[in-house]
């Protein structure tokens, strides 16, 4: 083992009290220490770098020291070898390994954030999505967090895949309704990876998911009344590209915000894909005429 210098602006980046420095403490200019030459075994498995034991490696990004009869290991490296995310919140002086929680009001009372970061030689995966508690009900939070999970995960077993990123977005919460937005984006090679959005409407008191026909009252030719309406925001034409626009179908892209609907289209659906996916926003004001009122939908988010 070799002796290193361990200036004090480096010492935060590792796990223990003495090695931070916090709420004004003032160090020493500098702490000697001895690299440590560990072995690194996550549940059975040696997880140890090929090159830890390098002198090089570990003098000019050193991941453990011995100091003072006790061992020291970086946060960052650490949490890269059990596969969970770190960030530092400087406002609360926090490091946050894992999961996020950020609070809610309403029925949700809160959403903890689910990360999976994981990469190979060849490929990565990067993928956020959430996981709903202190619903009343634990029979319909597990189904509707099963339902999320399923969401962002990459299903596919492609050899070639390069990488594969998720993440989401919330649209609305209102009443017992939240609309998540899925967004993905893959990558196996090529000018370009292909992107992909997905709407999930969910109940939170039953776990029931919407679709876009739920909104409308049955026989009150709702994809007529949106196609129309479709082409009169399109002032661009852009939807007429490939061929003049055949109209909104159920598998077209939609989902509900606190004021009307949207609804998108994919890449190369009706436009190049550098287009992305246009949408198109309509209120309930436009609707009101066939919205269903009565239905499970409208009544999750207007009780």
């Amino acid at each position: 083992m070799s002796t290193n210098r361990i200036r004090a602006k480096m010492a935060a980046s590792f796990t223990a009290g003495v090695l931070l420095t916090i709420g004004g403490v003032a160090f020493a200019d500098h702490i000697e220490a001895v690299s440590g030459a560990y072995k690194f075994v996550v549940n059975g498995i040696d997880k140890t770098p090929p090159d830890y034991s390098n002198s090089s490696f570990q003098q000019n990004s050193p991941v453990s020291l011995a100091y003072n009869g006790r061992a020291y290991v970086s946060i960052r490296f650490l949490s890269k070898l059990l596969g969970l995310p770190v960030d530092y919140d400087e406002s609360n002086q926090a490091i946050q390994i894992g999961s996020r929680t950020i609070a809610a009001s309403g029925p949700l009372q809160n959403v903890t954030i689910q990360k999976i970061d994981w990469q190979s030689e060849d490929s990565r995966l990067k993928i956020s999505y959430p996981h709903i508690n202190g619903l009343p009900d634990q029979q319909v939070q597990d189904k509707i967090n099963a339902l999320l999970k399923q969401q962002a995960q990459y299903t596919q077993n492609d050899p070639n895949l390069v990488d594969y990123t998720a993440n989401y977005e919330v649209k609305l919460q209102k009443g017992n309704l939240v609309t998540f937005l899925f967004n993905s984006y893959v990558y196996t090679g090529g000018a370009h990876g292909m992107p992909d959005r997905k709407a999930v409407m969910v109940n939170l008191e039953t776990g029931e998911t919407y679709q876009m026909k739920d909104l409308f009252q049955e026989n009150s030719e709702y994809l007529k009344v949106l196609s129309d309406l479709v082409r009169a925001k399109d002032t661009d034409h852009r939807l007429d590209i490939f061929k003049p626009f055949p109209g909104v179908t159920e598998q077209d892209g939609f989902y509900v915000t606190d004021d009307g609907v949207v609804v998108y289209f994919y890449p190369y659906e009706h436009t190049p894909y550098a287009y992305g996916f246009p949408e198109y926003k309509i209120s309930f004001d436009e609707l009101k005429n066939i919205i269903d009122t009565q239905g499970s939908l409208w009544k999750s988010f207007n009780p």
